[in-house]
């Protein structure tokens, strides 16, 4: 097979290692007669550095390790399509390691600062919390049960079953979210199972898009929250280890992401709004001004912005010049340009679902104005407080 007397012949051949129903692994043996002293170019077919088609399959026993991986492959290149992660470790190790990675670290939108696995409990609740537009365990609700619930009841009657599945929509409402009537969940489902080893859980969560810098914490909280829920109570379920496998579609990092937080501006009622604008709470103003700053949303709400600049014409119209705080054509030019960079955004939204330089650009200016709006509050709160001395 070999001709390793002549410098003018190359042999090669493959080693194949297989266990009786896949193959473990495969080496190509090559031999170069002219390779001086190190002939042999030995490369293993089955490492995931090897094959392009395994680039963006992500595998190790530690979350951290995955993440980081997964952000610097987003900084060379964004969005990522077909994304698979595993995550293949004792249970308790999984869990230590998350508490490690995320400790002290958070949600950070204004003065909020929301710690990512009580966020998770939230997407995880049986009604969407008042914080949130919507969230995942409200669609995993049925028949007066949760879906932990159904996954513990299931795994402990069928652990080898294809169907616990925990989804969050079907075809009707995948068609009724084309116009943005309703809102449908990136997460398209969570499935667990188990083989018999008793030992051992998979649990497999796929996305229609992911956001891997702060969105992707929440989404691996909240599986850290569904193990330790099946895990005490009623129809506990034991296991010591896990394999966690993360499906998707198309991966992104959007910078300052709200994770679907509602900002304090829109949730309050418009009549509070109105108040704080015609008596010149400009402090409570900034504040909620600087929390729509600081998160970018991908759904757009004006609401609370649109009541601030209606306020803001009727202060001004009503009491004019002499009033107590005038906030003045140049203030409500600002709120107009805003409102009208926010329709934009919308339409961009509408449009496409992959991060643009258009969207990026409108909403750096929607930072801008925003900037700009609480800093010319602070100059007109400055000078009516030196007016009044």
């Amino acid at each position: 097979m070999f001709s390793r007397g002549n410098a003018n012949i190359n042999s090669q051949f493959n080693v194949i290692e297989y266990n009786g129903s896949s193959f473990v692994r495969v080496l190509n043996c090559r031999y170069n007669a002219d390779g001086g002293n190190d002939p042999w170019d030995v490369r293993d077919l089955m490492d995931d550095s090897m094959d392009v088609s395994c680039e963006n399959y992500l595998k190790g026993d530690s979350f951290q390790k995955i993440h980081r991986e997964l952000l610097e492959k987003l900084d060379a290149e964004t969005p990522l399509y077909h994304v698979d992660m595993q995550i293949d470790t004792d249970y308790g190790k999984f869990r230590k390691d998350l508490e490690d990675y995320l400790d002290g670290d958070g949600l950070q939108i204004g003065g909020k600062k929301y710690d990512y696995f009580k966020l998770a409990e939230m997407w995880e609740r049986e009604s969407v919390p008042d914080e949130l537009y919507f969230n995942h365990g409200s669609y995993f609700k049925t028949d007066g049960r949760t879906g932990i619930d159904f996954v513990k009841e299931q795994l402990n009657q069928k652990p080898t079953s294809n169907r616990i599945v925990l989804p969050t929509y079907n075809m009707e409402k995948v068609i009724q979210s084309l116009d943005d009537s309703i809102y449908l969940p990136s997460l398209e489902h969570i499935q667990f199972g188990r083989t018999q080893k008793k030992g051992e859980l998979f649990v497999h969560m796929c996305f229609r898009a992911l956001e891997a810098s702060r969105f992707f914490k929440i989404n691996i909280c909240e599986i850290a929250y569904i193990l330790e829920e099946i895990r005490k109570g009623k129809n506990a379920v034991d296991f010591d280890k896990v394999k966690i496998i993360i499906s998707a579609f198309r991966v992104q990092v959007k910078e300052h992401f709200n994770c679907f937080l509602k900002a304090e501006i829109d949730k309050i009622d418009s009549s509070y709004l109105y108040a704080k604008v015609s008596h010149g709470k400009i402090r409570e103003l900034c504040e909620l001004l600087r929390e729509k700053k600081d998160g970018m949303e991908t759904i757009t709400k004006v609401e609370g912005i649109r009541t601030v600049y209606k306020a803001m014409l009727a202060s001004d119209a009503e009491a004019g010049e002499n009033a107590p705080i005038y906030y003045g054509e140049e203030m409500l030019h600002m709120f107009e340009d805003l409102l009208e960079a926010y329709r934009k955004l919308d339409t961009i939204h509408r449009q496409s679902s992959v991060t643009s330089k258009e969207e990026k650009e409108c909403e750096k200016k929607i930072e801008r104005l925003l900037g700009d709006a609480i800093d010319e509050l602070v100059k007109l709160d400055a000078k009516r407080k030196e007016k009044n001395v």
